[in-house]
């Protein structure tokens, strides 16, 4: 009986599978374009490196076989070397249509199957062609070491130009040297007086003149400028000092409605003692809150007890902010240690409005409806800002309406918050 590849060689066989083709029974069979770039269809690409993968994976096995002679593993690793090119076109291809990039992503096992011989690139010898005769010596063969470059060659390309001598002959180096110089200009003649003693104001004026007559110089290509600055005396720079230390106090100690008028006191000494008389008629009801916390009668507090009294006292520290006093203050805080705490600079730093936290909750509000969900409240108050628990969560919850779609009006969730 005939091989089932006589068969297929056969006339009878070859006539019958024609005549299917033309009726329809038997899809004909596709040949693969002998160029990649002939091929304009990412799916038809895809399917035509997979027939590749597949040949060479057959034929990377048969090179194994211990039966063949030297001639037919030669022509075997020939062939595998040859589809291996034709693989790397048809990755080219499908890069270019817009697959993926097979060379980057793909795997590398065939790759890896094959040696290629030191110092050539590109010929790989896979499985029993890497025993061949001769093959072998090639292997064993060190790649050659690269030449060392000696002194002479690395000194025989640097001249001048290398260390810069050369510079002001360059063209367009000194262009882009000149348009730096105007734009250094330029910002120096927009500083504020203020930056200056007052009594110095009126002599960088004079100076802005001079200023703007050497920028119209470099406009018209010329090389130099010359600004003359004019240097405080020492009594101008002492003044100055005292006047920003000053602000720098204004800014610590005053509120925010005080800072706003501060340069309209006559008197700073006078506003200090002022202050200090505010602070020491309200000191008499500071000490009653701080004996409401004090439970050992010894005009001390415990460092946990910190946090509620300062919120007592109309401020909101957060919890991040009342670790970072304790750790300060220690186990146990006097009135005065808690006086200095309470008067602290941020320390009456108003709490967010009305407007600020509904917006933040509206971020929530895709739709305007007005609610949010039980969970996104939850989101919001244990991952957002100043972190709760669960449990002062919930407490928090319980103070609102939760409708039967477990959504929250949140106008009255913030609303009943303020209040609280």
């Amino acid at each position: 009986m005939a091989r089932n590849e006589e068969k297929a060689q056969s006339m009878l066989y070859r006539f019958r599978e024609a005549q299917a083709v033309q009726l329809g029974l038997v899809k004909p069979k596709e040949r693969r374009p002998y160029l990649a770039s002939d091929c304009n269809n990412l799916k038809d690409a895809e399917k035509w490196r997979q027939q590749i993968i597949r040949e060479i994976s057959r034929k990377v096995s048969k090179i194994q076989d211990a039966g063949l002679s030297d001639y037919q593993i030669r022509d075997l690793n020939d062939e595998i070397n040859k589809l291996m090119r034709e693989k790397s076109h048809w990755d080219d291809q499908i890069k270019k249509l817009g697959g993926p990039d097979y060379k980057r992503v793909g795997p590398k096992m065939l790759d890896h199957e094959g040696k290629e011989v030191p110092g050539n690139r590109g010929y790989k010898y896979f499985g029993r062609a890497k025993d061949l005769p001769g093959v072998r010596d090639l292997f064993e063969q060190e790649a050659p070491s690269p030449q060392k470059r000696t002194r002479f060659d690395l000194y025989k390309n640097v001249d001048a130009d290398y260390y810069g001598y050369r510079d002001e002959e360059d063209g367009t180096l000194l262009e882009y040297e000149r348009e730096i110089e105007n734009k250094v200009i330029a910002e120096a003649l927009e500083i504020p007086d203020e930056t200056l003693p007052k009594d110095k104001s009126q002599k960088k004026k004079e100076n802005t003149s001079q200023l703007e007559n050497n920028s119209m110089d470099i406009d018209s290509s010329s090389e130099k400028y010359v600004a003359h600055v004019a240097v405080p005396s020492q009594k101008e720079v002492e003044e100055f000092l005292v006047r920003r230390r000053k602000r720098q106090m204004l800014d610590r100690y005053v509120s925010e409605l005080l800072h706003s008028i501060d340069y309209k006191i006559p008197n700073f000494e006078d506003y200090i003692v002022s202050h200090n008389n505010y602070v020491m008629e309200r000191k008499e009801e500071y000490y009653k809150a701080f004996k409401l916390f004090d439970k050992e009668g010894n005009d001390t507090i415990p460092s946990d007890a910190l946090g509620d009294l300062l919120r007592a006292l109309k401020q909101n520290p957060t919890n991040a902010k009342v670790a970072e006093l304790v750790k300060g203050a220690g186990p146990k805080i006097s009135f005065d240690k808690f006086l200095e705490i309470l008067l602290r600079p941020d320390g009456f730093a108003p709490a967010a409005t009305y407007e600020e936290i509904f917006e933040g909750f509206q971020v929530f509000d895709k739709d305007r409806t007005g609610y949010i969900s039980v969970g996104e409240v939850k989101y919001v108050l244990t991952s957002l800002g100043e972190k709760l628990t669960e449990a002062e969560v919930d407490e928090l919850i319980k103070i609102v309406n939760v409708d039967k779609n477990g959504n929250i009006k949140y106008e009255d969730f913030i609303k009943k918050i303020l209040s609280e």
